[in-house]
């Protein structure tokens, strides 16, 4: 039996204009941003440019994932070099404890252009719901400083289209 996806995946690039103002807000979310490299508050203007840089780049690689109109998360690959990709992921905290991130992971999974590849993942060493979540997700902790913990797992699996 095949699981459904129940979510809407978007290029960030290909994002409508309520689509980018939602994924704005969930960046902005305090309790999404407390978890971030760069905790600060995303001006709409630098969120737009950021948005429109990514035409043109083919080392980052953002989704926003929907369902039906609501904003449930992002999904990103950056520092993409050959089959190796670093990925951040953060759910909204109204969709999370209900299995959505892991359904999100196994679907990128299964459609990562460099299958056969390496992900990396940092997390911050407060995020203990999401350092289980990467354990339980496969991946194996690399390293670990005063700030953060540093995953790794390999994908091997067969492309298909996100």
């Amino acid at each position: 039996m095949t699981e459904r996806f129940e979510y809407s995946v978007y290029d960030y690039t290909e994002l409508n204009p309520e689509q980018i103002r939602a994924v704005w807000h969930g960046r902005n979310n305090p309790d999404v941003r407390s978890y971030m490299s760069n905790k600060d508050l995303i001006p709409y203007d630098v969120h737009i440019q950021f948005i429109q840089n990514l035409l043109n780049r083919e080392d980052k690689k953002y989704y926003a994932i929907f369902k039906d109109a609501d904003f449930v998360g992002c999904y990103e690959y950056y520092d993409i070099i050959g089959k190796t990709a670093e990925r951040g992921l953060y759910i909204m905290p109204e969709y999370r404890g209900r299995g959505v991130a892991a359904r999100i992971e196994k679907y990128f999974d299964e459609r990562i252009s460099f299958a056969g590849g390496r992900i990396k993942a940092k997390v911050s060493r407060f995020n203990t719901r999401s350092i289980k979540f990467h354990y339980k997700t496969g991946y194996r902790r690399i390293a670990e400083d005063s700030e953060y913990e540093y995953f790794e797992k390999q994908i091997s699996c067969k492309r298909k289209n996100i």
